[in-house]
């Protein structure tokens, strides 16, 4: 027959779920039978495994509360086999304060021993009961006893022993976890301290101590404790990521430490944030996994700086290399433009040049051909060849109202503008106009 105690450990403190899948497989695979102890607020998790769950249902005792006549044996028959007596009203007053009570055996168990310790001769006695504080208040009178003897500068380590010794429960109990004794041992704390401790707690029957292991003897000191309780409930959230952290640094620890396993982001700030106020409760693999978390932090961020900076100047050049280009393209558009220009200029002033031509020929080519210069360009020999077209066709429309229809020997001369020009008719069909003032003849126009 091989009995497994306390199944649910195996979901409490078994954080490998492949290590949890084969030793559920052993234990079903097993030639002879196999009895498993589990508490009842972890029966639902017996359903993850299928397997399990089938063997379980078909096979399954429900241990309810034990009966009077059941508790009476209980206490009677150990006294009876170790030749002790039981004084009268002893066992009544034992069963009264248990009915009702649940996980009444283990405190029974321990004030029946207290009540022992403090026996009379080979008498267990209601005096020696009450003085043990009963059912009720035994195991946290013993714990309150140890920790009221434990000096006032060890009480930090009592504290820190007894918190990683409980596993704190999601929607379940707190529950007793097993811990390996170096990770009880705190930075700064010599080990002989933290062993006294641990003895002390041992013969107290606290604590188990078992193969460089310690566990707390029975979870009803994590639930009928109240200093315990106390120390719980003033940080769950604090003692939650403790835990996590102590786990994730012996992960680390025990995976050669590798930077991967390391704790980046959110997770280093708050463990940072933590550990700030609760220095003394980390070992030496926490404060080595925390040390090493920050500087692969510190690395990461200065390796991220230097490429930002690598990616600013990447930046700063391509944006200087934008400018630069944008420049040329300006430059080549404006020296186009001024290009275009130079040619649009060069043939409104040839246009202006060929109309001046023709001012005293035909004075409407003339002006035909200044307003092909003024599209070209807007020039000055554009705008005086349109202009001097203009005047031209004018005088031409003007001639014949003073007479001038061919002559003999007469010339005839009109002045106008002041004075400043002259027309002049030749008597061979052109009038002459005159600049008086420069001195030059500038057209000559066909009339008749």
């Amino acid at each position: 027959l091989l009995v497994v105690d306390q199944f649910e450990e195996l979901y409490t403190l078994c954080r490998d779920g492949e290590r949890r899948r084969l030793f559920i497989e052993a234990l079903l695979s097993r030639r002879g039978p196999v009895v498993i102890g589990v508490r009842a607020d972890f029966y639902g998790q017996l359903s993850v495994d299928a397997d399990l769950a089938n063997a379980v249902s078909g096979n399954q005792v429900l241990l309810g509360p034990m009966h009077d006549d059941d508790l009476h044996r209980a206490v009677a028959e150990p006294a009876r086999l170790a030749g002790l007596r039981l004084e009268p009203g002893l066992i009544e007053l034992v069963l009264r304060d248990v009915a009702g009570e649940p996980g009444a055996l283990p405190l029974m168990s321990h004030a029946l021993r207290e009540t022992w310790k403090r026996r009379d001769g080979r008498t267990l006695t209601v005096a020696a009961y009450h003085e043990s504080g009963g059912v009720g208040s035994a195991v946290a009178q013993t714990a309150d006893a140890v920790a009221d003897g434990t000096p006032e500068s060890d009480r930090p380590l009592l504290r820190n022993v007894l918190l990683r010794l409980t596993e704190l429960g999601d929607d379940v109990g707190d529950t007793r976890r097993r811990v390996r004794i170096e990770e009880l041992v705190p930075q700064g704390t010599s080990d002989e301290a933290v062993h006294t401790l641990l003895e002390r707690l041992a013969a107290a029957r606290l604590v188990i101590l078992d193969a460089g292991t310690a566990e707390i003897a029975h979870e009803v000191l994590i639930r009928r404790w109240p200093t315990l309780r106390r120390w719980l409930d003033e940080d769950r959230e604090g003692i939650g990521l403790h835990r996590r952290f102590g786990d994730a640094a012996r992960l680390w620890d025990a995976a050669a430490r590798e930077p991967a396993d390391l704790y980046r982001g959110t997770r280093l700030d708050a463990a940072v944030e933590w550990a700030k106020g609760n220095g003394g409760l980390r070992n030496g693999t926490e404060w080595d996994f925390l040390n090493a978390s920050v500087d692969e932090s510190a690395r990461v961020q200065r390796s991220q700086l230097k490429a930002n900076r690598r990616l600013r100047r990447a930046l700063v050049g391509s944006a200087a290399f934008l400018v630069a280009a944008l420049a040329l393209l300006l430059f080549a558009l404006t020296s186009r433009h001024h290009a275009v220009q130079a040619e649009a200029n060069a043939r409104s002033r040839a246009l202006a040049t060929e109309a001046e031509g023709q001012l005293a020929r035909d004075p409407q080519r003339a002006l035909l051909l200044g307003q092909a210069a003024r599209r070209a360009a807007v020039t000055p020999e554009g705008e005086l060849a349109v202009s001097e077209a203009l005047d031209a066709s004018t005088v031409r429309a003007q001639l014949p109202s003073f007479g001038v229809q061919g002559c003999a020997s007469a010339n005839y001369l009109v002045l106008y503008d002041g004075g400043r020009l002259a027309a002049d008719d030749t008597c061979d069909g052109y009038v002459v106009f005159a600049d008086l003032v420069h001195k030059r003849i500038p057209r000559r126009v066909r009339v008749g």
